[in-house]
């Protein structure tokens, strides 16, 4: 009677790891196929965020007043031009989309 319910043990035991590793085997093809949608979107998101990197940008602008506080961002009181919208009229920083001679 003991060898019966310990074959049926290892009976069971071997069905679960069988049903474990095909859960596995489904997992693994679920991440890997969710892993390349994802591949996919970021290359899209990089095509369109070089094309916005690669636009043009800049900023004029004119300063009234000449006292101006060392060490802090200077705050433009006229912006003539802010193409690309990378000067920050609140903080007074201009945020360079690429590394370049500005």
């Amino acid at each position: 009677m003991m060898l019966v319910a310990e074959e049926q043990q290892r009976f069971e035991l071997a069905a679960n790891i069988n049903e474990l590793a095909a859960n596995m085997s489904a997992n693994i093809y679920e991440v890997t196929a969710t892993m390349d949608v994802l591949r996919t979107e970021l290359k899209q998101e990089l095509a369109v965020t070089m094309n916005i990197t690669n636009a043009a940008i800049g900023f004029s602008a004119l300063l009234s007043g000449t006292s101006l506080p060392r060490g802090t961002p200077i705050k433009y009181t006229d912006v003539k031009v802010n193409k690309g919208g990378r000067y920050s009229t609140i903080t007074g920083k201009f945020t360079a989309s690429v590394a370049a001679l500005y």
